[in-house]
């Protein structure tokens, strides 16, 4: 019985350790072109949650980070972990939003 208690433990362990690698979101360096100068800046873009709103840019797209997700899910129970996740780490910058300009056929997205 200890052989496969001990078992449990491990996988568990192998089970969090895993994921400690998954569930983080970047910032990100994005470079995006300014229409009045045509110059290309690049800028570092934070990641965002629902407490602070205030960082999203509405010319970077952005995404849920699903190991946040998982990681407030699974530590429900702290209280304090899913507050921080989902409050400031729910959303990571993905790229600049491309506008649709030519080559671009409406109704084709996958």
């Amino acid at each position: 019985m200890k052989k496969c208690g001990l078992r449990v433990v491990a996988v568990v362990l192998l089970a969090v350790f895993a994921f400690s690698f998954v569930a983080c979101g970047d910032d990100k360096n994005i470079c995006i072109m300014d229409q009045q100068t045509e110059k290309q800046g690049c800028y570092t873009f934070l990641q965002y949650g629902l407490f602070d709103d205030d960082k999203k840019n509405p010319n970077v797209e952005y995404k849920v980070v699903a190991g946040n997700v998982v990681w407030g899910i699974i530590l429900v129970e702290t209280i304090v972990a899913p507050i921080i996740l989902f409050g400031w780490y729910m959303y990571e910058p993905v790229g600049p939003k491309m506008p649709i300009g030519s080559g671009a056929i409406p109704g084709t997205e996958r």
